[in-house]
């Protein structure tokens, strides 16, 4: 159902390049409902690859890092502060307009921090999770800066908990 969070199967937290769950037959609801799907995960885990396989042609992708580079950061994944205010303000600005709007939307998130998602009944989540030995070998692979790193560790250390269970 739209409104319960489901966990990527183990062959797709296992997967290093394309992630697939099996049970995903569409992104909108059960009733033809839009929905928004909130992807999560710690950095490094391949939420925004999962994204872009898996969205179709007028989804609306709200991503925190695409922002910032849209908005000048030099780097995809270390922002200026300054950046990240203005981005983290679109961001917020996007995820209300695709609820009022009633659009299929894909929110890639980290830390499920955002209040507005937490109370929307329509939202879905998502869990992207490799494991840790896959993700850090990503994150250092890719030249990930110290901060990813640090974070990649507090995301294990605790792990955000979606507001609805997950379905295994």
């Amino acid at each position: 159902p739209a409104t319960s969070a489901t966990r990527a199967s183990s062959a797709t937290r296992a997967a290093a390049g394309g992630h697939h769950h099996p049970g995903w037959a569409s992104h909108s609801g059960t009733g033809g409902e839009r929905v928004i799907t909130v992807i999560y995960g710690p950095p490094g885990s391949g939420k925004t690859a999962y994204v872009n396989e898996h969205r179709k042609p007028g989804d609306v992708v709200i991503d925190l890092d695409s922002l910032c580079v849209a908005l000048g950061s030099p780097d995809t994944h270390s922002h200026p502060e300054h950046v990240k205010r203005i981005a983290g303000s679109a961001r917020a600005s996007a995820i209300r307009k695709a609820i009022d709007l009633g659009v299929d939307a894909w929110v890639i998130d980290t830390w499920l921090r955002t209040q507005l998602l937490r109370d929307h009944p329509g939202c879905q989540y998502l869990l992207v999770d490799p494991g840790q030995a896959v993700t850090l070998q990503r994150a250092r692979r890719d030249g990930r800066p110290d901060e990813s790193i640090d974070a990649i560790h507090r995301w294990y250390l605790n792990p955000p908990t979606p507001p609805r269970a997950a379905i295994e």
